[in-house]
This record gives structure tokens, sequence and C-alpha cells, in this order.
């Protein structure tokens, strides 16, 4: 079985935020955030605050966030979805006190990663 291929959090998150209308859902921590007709994703980073963040609006009413420490991705692990253009992409942490890594979050795209090229397919 081979190893999926990795990325950085400094080559994903500012492709992720060029091709943010591209997210189907992102979760982690046991809650999960669907994209919608009426909603659209917006993506930051606090840099003051050392976080990212992660925010569904559906129209002008934020519904959810999900907020991460960069320092906490190790690596984002890219999988792509059998059968689909569809691939997730999952921040890997180490889990604390220990070597293992874990998802601290995910995101499932429309498409995979194109190094950094804009696509014209989207999702809404």
């Amino acid at each position: 079985m081979s190893t999926p291929p990795t990325l950085s959090l400094d080559e994903f998150w500012p492709w992720l935020k060029r091709h943010f209308n591209c997210i189907i859902r992102a979760g982690g921590g046991g809650f999960v955030l669907y994209d919608m007709h009426d909603a659209h994703w917006h993506l930051t980073d606090e840099p003051e605050e050392g976080l990212y963040v992660v925010q569904l609006y559906r129209e002008k009413e934020l519904c959810a966030e999900l907020v991460f420490r960069p320092d906490d991705v190790v690596f984002i692990q890219v999988t792509q979805q059998e059968e689909e253009e569809e691939t997730t992409f999952d921040c890997i942490g180490r889990v604390a006190g220990d070597e293992e890594h874990a998802s601290i979050c995910h995101f499932l795209l429309t498409h995979g990663y194109d190094g950094g090229s804009q696509r014209t397919r989207w999702r809404h």
C-alpha cells in the first residue's frame, strides 16, 4: 500500500484560501460543517493571535467556525476519493505528549491540489 502524498501547511493554506468555493465540507474534533447553496466560506489567518480561522456564513450570518493553531499542524495528508475528483485534505498533528499523529481537522474539496493554479470549476 502506498503512502498518501503530503503537503506543508505553508503550501496548503494560501492555496485553500484561493479555493474556498471548492470546499464541500470541513470539520474536526467531532463536528462537520457542510457547504450549502446559500452559504459561503471565509478563511483568514490572525497572526497576532496565532490562529487560522475557517468560517461558514449562511447569507450574512455566521453559522459556525473552525479554529486551529498552525503550529499544531505537522503536515497535510492528501487522499483522492475513488471514482471522484473530490479530495480530502487532513491537517495532521501530534497527539499531546505522544509521538503519534492524528487528524486535527479536515477539508473535502471538489478537486485535488493543483500546485497553486486557479480552477474554473466552482461548487456554487
